[in-house]
């Protein structure tokens, strides 16, 4: 991992953090808008900046199981939550 560091900070990470999203047009379709955050990484970067973003816009936030990457950690959970907040939208 630390042999790709340079191509995941050149590729991965400065376009993600740099990036800044249309908060006019997220306000206008917010009533369909849900951030999904992991359960286990609520206080990681992704699942501040979601919660922080759905806050803006008036978005709803989902939790999902596991952290971060909880679609490869509990796949079965993660599709039924998901099956889940789908429907509900």
């Amino acid at each position: 991992m630390h042999a790709n560091l340079p191509v995941f900070l050149e590729h991965v990470l400065c376009p993600f953090s740099g990036y800044v999203p249309d908060l006019v047009a997220l306000k206008a379709s917010a009533a369909h808008l849900v951030l999904g955050v992991g359960r286990d990484s609520r206080a990681l970067l992704p699942a501040v900046a979601a919660e922080g973003l759905a806050r803006r816009v008036g978005a709803g936030v989902a939790e999902f199981p596991g952290g971060h990457i909880g679609l490869t950690e509990h796949p079965r959970a993660f599709a039924a939550r998901l099956r889940d907040v789908l429907a509900a939208t």
